[in-house]
């Protein structure tokens, strides 16, 4: 059995209260000051944290040439970052779960998850 958190860890309470008695039908008031405790745990939905880096060209007014921005060493090269790589790790390790080929893992199309990464699986 799980244990039950205390009142002032709980993030939410909905206090449920009879409308009637279930005997003679009479209406009810009141408070009852130990009323059996149900607690539902629930872990929120996670989205994907999505940067977009902007590379941008820019002309120079006194020579007319057009220079590229560098690439900042603090930018990853990679499309997804280590904890992407560490889910799709543990999808492939410990539960067995093909690990995709390259062009399978997709932040695009109609079929994007609410997280806003997309894992499709060849069957």
């Amino acid at each position: 059995m799980l244990s039950v958190e205390q009142v002032e860890q709980v993030d939410k309470v909905v206090p449920i209260f009879p409308c009637s008695c279930h005997r003679c039908g009479q209406a009810l008031a009141g408070n009852d000051l130990h009323p059996l405790r149900h607690q539902v745990t629930e872990i929120p939905p996670v989205r994907a944290h999505v940067t977009e880096y902007q590379f941008h060209t820019l002309r120079c007014q006194h020579c007319d040439v057009l220079t590229a921005a560098t690439w900042p060493t603090a930018v990853p090269r990679r499309s997804f970052g280590p904890s992407v790589q560490a889910w799709v790790g543990l999808l492939a390790g410990a539960y067995r779960i093909p690990t995709p080929p390259p062009g399978f893992l997709s932040c695009q199309g109609p079929e994007r998850l609410p997280s806003g990464v997309l894992l499709v699986i060849p069957t």
